[in-house]
């Protein structure tokens, strides 16, 4: 196989995991992200986005394929099902979201999930902290980056 140079602008979920993929395979990854990591080692959150993912099946083959099921699973919560509120109801009815074992969900929470791929990535990765992508030439091969 034919080691690639590879650039992923944002360190996040998806960019911290297609780092891992990719530096795990033997190639030679940059991650370029703006957001500076806290003296915990963790990138902040300021996205603002929701607390928690819910891993369905697929998502835990995703991780499960990279090896990193067993590390995610033990910080992930059981979702068998939902109550259902019937508004000509004076009762709730549980709803399970599937007949079969690997129909539930799982929560886990966003920052649990993204410190575990951003440590995992930094193992075979090179993270750019401070860093922010202005222009990409894909004809030049050629990128223009900022830095904090």
């Amino acid at each position: 196989m034919r080691k690639l140079k590879i650039f992923i602008t944002g360190g996040g979920i998806a960019g911290a995991f297609s780092a891992y993929l990719l530096g795990r395979d033997g190639h030679d990854v940059h991650v370029i992200e703006r957001r500076k990591p806290a003296p915990s080692g963790q990138v902040a959150n300021a996205t603002g986005r929701t607390g928690n993912f819910t891993l369905s099946d697929r998502g835990r083959k995703s991780l499960e394929s990279a090896g990193l099921l067993e590390k995610a699973m033990s910080f992930a919560l059981p979702l068998d099902g939902r109550m259902v509120h019937l508004p000509y109801a004076p009762f709730t009815m549980f709803s399970p979201y599937g007949g079969f074992q690997e129909d539930i969900l799982h929560s886990i929470s966003r920052s649990d999930l993204q410190s575990l791929l951003l440590g995992e990535a930094m193992k075979v990765a090179k993270f750019h902290f401070g860093d922010t992508l202005v222009d990409v030439d894909p004809f030049k091969k050629s990128a223009v980056f900022t830095s904090d």
